[in-house]
């Protein structure tokens, strides 16, 4: 008689050894995807800077490495600013920056670059001059008002920042008040003092290309004069886009679309100067941003305007200049790019 019994797989070692390493390659696979791709939309970065990255810029502008408590290391800056670089994996909407460090400095900011190297997002962390004789309000958008309340008298003590920035024109047509701002824009109704038309008309003759943006002020009763030359150089398919908008504190009070010259090919052939005139007698006095967003096939050949003041904002584009150009700004960093045979 023959006896028939089940066999049941015994899984061995090897085999359970084997499992694990496959959901451990797995786990890890599916960090590093997320780490450098962030599939999900979020990501987490986390420096320490006793490692080899965040590089931190000037190479010179850090002593040695010393010991905090704990086992973490830490840097002392001897330059300002010092700048350390975290490279993203992707475009992100939102970026929540948690920072630790130990400083005796009466100062300290927290700036992150936004895009090239004009543009930046400030940050205020310490304020020791202020915080110590100095009263605090924030608001959801954080802005920052400070008040020294011991020499103002109690009818110029604002509860809430909104209620600053409302009055802020009253404020500073005051002559005997000051107001010192950082990181914020200065609303355009702000008056310059003895400001006087210029009463002539000023010619910018240098060619530039593509879309800029130049910031001007306005007098009482002066009225917005400029006067555009331009020309479409058809290196690009496609209709250009051109359009001028006159704007104050990013709210646009004016915006008008020219039509393209026709050629939507990459002829490369340059069709005739047109003129555009912008003049505008309803505006209140203060500082507004003319925006000529226009494509890169668009060359702005001259500027004439009876301004008395007005200077290129974020970036310029010189184009053509057969003559050397002298650049006066601002800004804390530069950045140039080379003209290229593709145009």
């Amino acid at each position: 008689m023959q006896h028939l019994t089940d066999k049941k797989p015994i899984v061995g070692a090897l085999t359970i050894l084997r499992i694990f390493l496959a959901l451990a390659f797995i786990i890890v696979l599916i960090w590093l995807l997320n780490s450098y791709f962030a599939p999900f939309g979020a990501t987490q970065l986390v420096y320490h800077p006793g490692d080899k990255k965040p590089f931190f810029s000037p190479g010179q502008g850090l002593e040695a490495p010393e010991k905090l408590l704990g086992t973490w290391q830490y840097y002392h800056p001897v330059s300002n600013p010092g700048e350390f670089f975290i490279n993203l994996p992707r475009q992100y909407q939102d970026v929540t920056v948690e920072l630790k460090y130990q400083s005796n400095y009466p100062l300290v900011f927290l700036t992150a670059r936004q895009q090239g190297f004009d543009k930046y997002i400030t940050k205020g962390l310490e304020f020791n001059f202020t915080q110590d004789y100095w009263d605090r309000i924030e608001n959801d958008s954080r802005l920052t008002l400070w008040q020294n309340k011991d020499q103002l008298e109690s009818s110029e003590i604002f509860t809430d920042v909104t209620e600053f920035t409302d009055s802020i024109s009253e404020i500073v047509s005051e002559q005997e008040k000051s107001l010192v701002y950082f990181n914020y824009d200065i609303p355009g109704m702000i008056r310059i003092p003895d400001y006087v038309e210029s009463g002539e008309t000023r010619v910018f003759d240098k060619i530039i290309r593509g879309q800029h943006k130049l910031e001007t002020y306005l007098g009482e009763d002066e009225n917005l004069d400029f006067k555009f030359y331009f020309q479409d150089a058809n290196k690009q398919e496609g209709p250009d886009r051109i359009n001028i908008l006159v704007e104050r504190d990013e709210q646009v009070f004016y915006r008008e679309t020219l039509a393209d010259d026709g050629d939507d090919q990459a002829s490369n052939k340059s069709t005739g100067v047109r003129e555009y005139s912008l003049q505008r007698d309803d505006l209140m006095p203060g500082k507004y941003t003319i925006v000529f967003d226009v494509s890169d096939d668009i060359f702005i050949r001259k500027i004439e305007t009876k301004q008395k003041y007005f200077t290129f904002k974020d970036h310029l584009f010189l184009a053509d200049s057969k003559q050397e150009s002298i650049l006066f700004t601002s800004t804390a960093g530069l950045s140039f790019k080379a003209i290229h045979e593709e145009g």
